[in-house]
């Protein structure tokens, strides 16, 4: 399974095209849409460099969602591909997410379980808080 056209483009969309390396708000040095393997502070890429980076990093998402034991529908992997792209898919395979998926794909409170996901530093971020809200709509689109 992959991720669709519009999570794609939502993906693009929280994460923004940045040509030269920055330090996100974690404090991970970052380029092109959210690219962090390998990035140095002096890196530029152009956007289809960031094009081929997103692709790579989607690929690594898919591995990690992979070990989920259950029935996908195209919305929750969407959702969870946004979630591991953003977080790492370390937190997303230790989180009561995934269990709550794998115990009951259709529990209703998955999507409380998406939004605790908003803190950087203990702080609340606003685009955290609107990917997530993003990702608990997008899950439950295709039951």
């Amino acid at each position: 399974m992959k991720a669709s056209k519009e999570a794609i483009e939502a993906i693009k969309r929280f994460e923004g095209f940045r040509s030269s390396a920055y330090l996100c708000p974690s404090g991970i040095i970052t380029i092109g849409y959210g690219h962090t393997r390998g990035v140095r502070l002096n890196m530029k890429c152009s956007e289809t460099e960031a094009s081929i980076f997103l692709q790579q990093d989607l690929e690594v998402c898919y591995k990690t969602l992979r070990q989920v034991h259950v029935t996908w529908t195209q919305g929750m992997w969407d959702a969870c591909t946004s979630f591991v792209f953003n977080l790492g898919g370390s937190h997303f395979l230790g989180s009561r997410l995934r269990k709550k998926i794998e115990f009951n794909a259709e529990d209703p409170s998955i999507k409380d379980e998406f939004k605790k996901w908003v803190f950087s530093k203990g702080v609340v971020l606003k685009g955290l808080k609107v990917r997530r809200e993003w990702e608990a709509k997008r899950y439950y689109q295709s039951f």
